[in-house]
């Protein structure tokens, strides 16, 4: 029986997981257990991880970080003249993953469970199944991460009852809440932020250092990119020693012996960074009301990704949940990849050692005439799931509608992200509300979508499953005039 192995393809880092009898974490060909997620194209060739770390400074316009965030849209990374997308980059990272594992557990890896945070939409997930097929893995699963964390615990510990997984990483932000009974794992509602996390707190820091070091040194050069990357290489190392150390020195040296210094305090950051904690304390509790659970239910809190190391966040959990405790961490950068190696392990026996139910964090559906949002699937519904409804047309004689496919909760369609569309034609010829056309969604257990059109009259029929749009924010465009559907009652 071929091995099958649980990739947690983090913004900040990337960590690979096996499960047979035990978790075991796979060790990259340096023997380190966590990968940094970044690529370098380099004089020797692409470099991943560590290698393309330390070519930050020496090589900053060839090598990227943070791409994760950027699946799905088009922004394009320029490489000696060639434009690639994020689905490309990340694909060097995931071949080097694949490598690893197979010298670490001596056989061809082909199948994969690749996690991803619960707030992707349904765009970023597919950019993920690319660039795992680039990368000449087949995924076999999208797994939420606040999922994969609960089920690491859980499993590791066997505990039952209502867990609310508070999933803070580099780039993202999420909060689950799920139920626990013996092997069932039950989503119950999900919230988040596609783009808040450890970055973010980055960058706020950044802009104080700036600031300080430009009123001290006017002469300073802020497009100096050399000791810009520097400066983030600083302030990153001073983050995470702010939550063993009340206060870090972050320095940047010239080469002709001088430095600038600014000496960053832990209250001072708590400051900084405290817009962005009190946000997700707001998506904790809007996720539990979401629930129709009362708090007082919630039995743990599960703390995943390395933000939540940060002083901060524990302290305002506390205070947010004074009567809910805190699990003892396992490795709060590996947990995602052991539950993603755990479901792995079941998949591959074809009879998993768990189950679970997941639900969509989005509301998605179709445009209807009058940008009209109309919703198939709403938000936090448990998959999968399928739904249909009938359209019609709005003209006489419509030979041709567009099926223009939506993800959000506003009730304006082009308030809300465009997934994908397709025209769909053959379809009876006849006066307008005649034609009776059936829509169907069916959302797998990964999130992943299709949709399928049927004349109910010609038996004409078309189908897509959601695929990368190259629009560059996703925001919903007006449909072409004359080919809008309403809905039959």
């Amino acid at each position: 029986m071929k091995k099958w192995i649980g990739i947690d393809l983090g913004t900040t880092n990337t960590v690979a997981s096996y499960f047979d009898v035990s978790s075991k974490i796979i060790l990259n060909e340096r023997g380190e257990r966590i990968t940094p997620s970044i690529v370098s194209f380099s004089d020797k060739g692409v470099l991943v991880g560590s290698a393309a770390k330390n070519q930050i400074l020496v090589n900053p316009h060839k090598t990227f970080y943070d791409f994760k965030t950027n699946m799905g849209s088009n922004t394009f990374y320029k490489v000696d003249g060639e434009f690639y997308r994020a689905e490309y980059i990340s694909a060097h990272l995931l071949s080097s993953v694949k490598k690893n594992a197979e010298k670490f557990l001596d056989e061809k890896i082909e199948n994969v469970v690749i996690t991803v945070p619960a707030y992707f939409s349904e765009i970023q997930r597919r950019g993920v199944v690319e660039a795992a097929n680039f990368a000449g893995l087949n995924c076999k699963a999208i797994l939420n991460e606040p999922t994969a964390a609960a089920i690491a615990y859980a499993f590791e510990r066997q505990v039952d009852g209502i867990f609310l997984i508070y999933d803070l990483g580099g780039g993202t932000f999420d909060v689950t809440l799920m139920e626990k009974q013996g092997d069932t794992y039950t989503v119950l509602s999900v919230k988040g932020q596609s783009r808040l996390g450890g970055n973010d707190f980055n960058k706020i820091i950044e802009k104080h250092v700036l600031d300080s070091f430009k009123n001290e040194y006017p002469d300073f050069d802020l497009d100096d990119v050399f000791l810009l990357e520097q400066l983030r290489e600083r302030i990153e190392e001073g983050k995470k020693n702010l939550s063993v150390m009340e206060e870090v020195d972050i320095t940047l040296l010239f080469l002709n012996g001088n430095h600038l210094n600014y000496r960053l305090k832990r209250n001072e950051f708590n400051l900084m960074i405290s817009e962005y904690v009190d946000k997700t304390i707001q998506l904790s509790m809007e996720c539990i009301a979401d629930s129709g659970i009362d708090i007082n239910s919630v039995s743990k809190i599960i703390l995943s990704g390395g933000s939540t190391r940060i002083p901060l966040i524990e302290k305002v959990l506390k205070e947010a949940f004074p009567a809910v405790s805190i699990l003892d961490a396992l490795n709060q950068d590996e947990v995602v990849a052991i539950g993603a190696g755990i479901h792995a392990f079941g998949l591959s026996k074809n009879d998993s050692v768990i189950k679970f139910k997941d639900v969509t964090p989005y509301s998605l559906g179709l445009e209807i005439r009058d940008n009209k949002f109309f919703t198939l699937i709403e938000r936090n519904t448990a998959l999968p799931i399928s739904r249909s409804k009938l359209f019609t047309t709005t003209n006489d004689y419509q030979d041709e509608i567009e099926i223009h496919i939506l993800q959000g909760e506003y009730k304006k369609a082009s308030l809300n992200y465009s997934i994908g569309r397709f025209s769909f034609g053959n379809i009876q010829k006849a006066l307008k509300g005649i034609p009776k056309i059936e829509v169907l969604f069916t959302l797998n257990e990964s999130g992943i979508l299709s949709v399928n059109a049927k004349d109910l009259e010609t038996n004409s029929s078309n189908f897509i499953e959601i695929k990368i749009t190259s629009s560059s924010d996703n925001v919903a465009k007006e449909s072409l005039s004359g080919t809008f559907i309403s809905i039959i009652d």
